[in-house]
């Protein structure tokens, strides 16, 4: 299972252990997505900071990082538009802009497409823009109201970002398999606390 969480290698996985994960709508931790770029970067943010490196040194060094990381993953759709997307937003940076995560998506989005039209038929790029989308239109309404209802901000972001998700990837997911696990929207909820501390180690 860890090496599918870090860099997407599913080679090693039983029969038994890939349907249990589809069943339960966990397939998408052992894809390479924007969430493994971002604890790339940060555990490279740090480092950097460790050393005292600053200015735009620092978030070129990120990239560098991020560069690497794309060859040892292999550059898949949805990898490539997680890589296109933080590489905008570290430019962005670099420059002394604080860059949103909405029109880097969008770059993302033309630029790959742009590259390679094909992507438009490809599932997993179709499914990392999608989840990605709910994850910054739908995700932050649902944790406001969720907050607003009593729950605690933790719990709030965590169911936020499974139901942000699944509910902007269904018309995809539904086409793909013809059937919804409406159970992956808890198993989602439960395991994201020991994913990045998963990948981190």
């Amino acid at each position: 299972l860890i090496p599918g969480l870090v860099i997407g290698d599913r080679s090693g996985q039983s029969e038994e252990l890939t349907k249990a994960m589809r069943r339960s709508g966990l397939t998408h931790l052992t894809a390479v997505s924007g969430a493994n770029f971002a604890i790339v970067a940060a555990l490279s943010l740090a480092i950097g900071r460790a050393l005292r490196i600053r200015g735009r040194y620092l978030w070129w060094g990120i990239a560098i990082f991020l560069a690497l990381f794309i060859f040892l993953v292999r550059p898949s759709s949805s990898v490539l538009r997680a890589a296109v997307m933080t590489g905008v937003l570290l430019v962005a940076r670099a420059r002394g802009v604080r860059g949103s995560p909405v029109p880097a998506l969008a770059a993302a989005i033309s630029l790959l497409l742009l590259v390679n039209p094909f992507f438009v038929r490809d599932a997993g790029f179709g499914l990392s823009v999608l989840a990605t989308a709910g994850l910054l239109f739908l995700a932050p309404t649902i944790q406001q109201r969720c907050m607003a209802s009593g729950f605690p901000s933790l719990i709030a972001e965590g169911l936020a970002i499974p139901i942000s998700a699944t509910i902007f990837c269904l018309p995809l997911i539904v086409l793909l398999s013809g059937e919804l696990s409406i159970i992956s929207i808890v198993a989602n909820f439960l395991v994201a606390p020991v994913i990045a501390p998963s990948i981190a180690i």
